[in-house]
């Protein structure tokens, strides 16, 4: 059965490489080349309007990518890839999220190793990769997003007091202020010099990064943009507000290091001990992997130690809204 599985894997993956090769050469890049030229040999340039739209691209594949465009997970998507610095395409990002469960299963298969866990080890790649994963790398970027904002906002300040508009005040934290800041303000500024308002190209930053305070400066500064008012005390309040909240993060963090470190030894000790006891002893624990009941009780254990975990991170992943 374990061949009848690989076969059936390695003809799966060869019908999807046949299947892309197939869709790139009538609807990719390079049927987009043959019909350009077939466009300039006919003379039809004139009958065809250029489009200077800024579009995002979700697939190199042209009729996939129409597809993509309009799904809105598939925008959020694209937006986590960029913040998580995954420099990856929503579509490569999918089919590899899809393949390394296909993969492992197709290695399992083959092995001589129970059957649960030849389908649970597969299903938690495929959790893993595309949520765990990518939802670190994008908590780790916003984390220090929020470190650096309160300097943003002095070097804002410090322009607007100068007598400089908001835009050259943005233009210089793209200049001056450190990763990631200086990259969502560039974000910002390319909005903007495409033609977005400025109220927009704000709501736009509020929609892609999400804290609470760039919720706050977001709606600071729309309304000051459409009812008008002291532009410098107001980011001179948000400062002083993100850099209290800054403040007590850190405070926090460092309180809960110790019960952070306690999960994480907790998070490792089961499989720690099972490694040991696996090396003293390989048949000690064969019960647990041969027979029925004793899979039966390695599935509610694991299912014990997620709902642990679980409950572990709620304790101290503890957030200031404040």
């Amino acid at each position: 059965m374990s061949s009848f599985a690989l076969a059936g894997m390695l003809a799966a993956i060869a019908i999807f490489g046949m299947t892309y090769y197939t869709m790139d050469v009538f609807f990719g890049q390079s049927a987009s080349y043959r019909n350009r030229l077939k466009i300039r040999l006919k003379g039809l340039e004139a009958k065809h309007s250029i489009s200077i739209e800024k579009k995002a691209i979700y697939s190199d594949i042209k009729a996939f990518n129409e597809i993509l465009e309009k799904q809105a997970p598939v925008r959020k998507l694209s937006r986590s890839l960029r913040q998580a610095g995954i420099k990856m395409s929503p579509a490569s990002f999918i089919l590899v999220s899809l393949l390394i469960p296909a993969v492992l299963y197709g290695i399992l298969s083959i092995q001589e190793i129970p059957v649960i866990f030849v389908f649970l080890f597969p299903a938690i790649s495929l959790f893993a990769v595309p949520v765990v994963f990518l939802r670190f790398m994008r908590t780790r970027y916003l984390d220090q997003f929020g470190l650096q904002f309160p300097k943003a906002l002095q070097t804002i300040r410090g322009c607007l007091t100068a007598g400089l508009g908001l835009s050259t005040a943005f233009e210089r934290v793209v200049q001056d202020a450190p990763y990631p800041v200086n990259l969502e303000f560039s974000y910002l500024m390319q909005q903007t010099s495409m033609g977005m308002s400025m109220v927009d190209a704000i709501g736009e930053m509020k929609k892609s990064i999400g804290t609470l305070d760039i919720q706050t400066f977001a709606v600071a500064l729309t309304v000051q943009q459409e009812s008008g008012g002291n532009l410098v005390e107001l980011v001179r309040n948000l400062e002083d507000t993100i850099n209290a909240r800054v403040t007590i993060r850190k405070e926090l963090k460092v309180l809960t290091a110790q019960a952070r470190m306690s999960a994480l030894i907790l998070a490792m000790l089961p499989f720690m001990i099972t490694m040991v006891i696996q090396l003293l002893n390989p048949t000690y624990l064969s019960a647990l992997y041969t027979t029925e009941d004793g899979q039966m009780i390695l599935g509610v254990t694991i299912f014990l130690w997620l709902f642990g975990m679980l409950a572990l991170r709620m304790i101290t992943n503890i957030r200031i809204a404040t």
